[in-house]
């Protein structure tokens, strides 16, 4: 679990000094100190085990959870991500499965067909083939829109970094 940070870590450091930037122009400088408080995930490479309704995370044990999805026979577990949610804690298993081969190109000349996606902003995504679909919008209620707006307001007026800050923060998220 401590190697995860140490790789984010690493990549910090190589996009600096590489100078990758994200197209947002943001990243450009050196890397900054971050605490805990800035993490809100955690992961698990190796030696996480699932039983019925109950999970084994390293260092952690056994532990209950909503098992949405079994893990179907032939795929094993390749790592586990638990996030801090506004709402509680997630937990997220990849797997992978051992019978699907890796992605081979094809060279150009086999290719029928090709498709061009676009990201939006009236629509979310536009396809090549004149297919269109839209983006969702959650709070299109006058009264959510409302509430909404209170509570970030009450947000923006509490001190940075405070507890009580955080608490409507987390009030926005849900």
């Amino acid at each position: 679990m401590l190697q995860q940070n140490i790789k984010r870590l690493d990549t910090a450091y190589k996009n600096f000094f590489v100078r990758v930037a994200s197209p947002s122009g943001e990243g450009r400088g050196f890397p900054t100190f971050k605490n805990r408080s800035n993490f809100t995930s955690f992961t698990f490479a190796v030696g996480v085990k699932i039983q019925d309704n109950k999970i084994y995370l390293p260092k952690i044990g056994w532990m209950r959870f909503h098992n949405s999805r079994p893990i179907p026979d032939g795929f094993s577990i390749k790592a586990c991500t638990v996030r801090k949610r506004q709402d509680g804690w997630y937990v997220s298993v990849r797997i992978e499965d051992k019978t699907v081969p890796d992605y081979i190109p094809r060279p150009l000349n086999e290719v029928q067909s090709v498709i061009g996606i676009d990201l939006g902003l009236t629509k979310l995504i536009h396809l090549s083939d004149k297919h269109q679909i839209d983006n969702p919008r959650f709070s299109t209620n006058k009264k959510t829109r409302r509430i909404l707006k209170i509570r970030q307001r009450r947000v923006n007026r509490k001190k940075k970094g405070s507890k009580n800050r955080n608490k409507a923060a987390q009030r926005v998220g849900k």
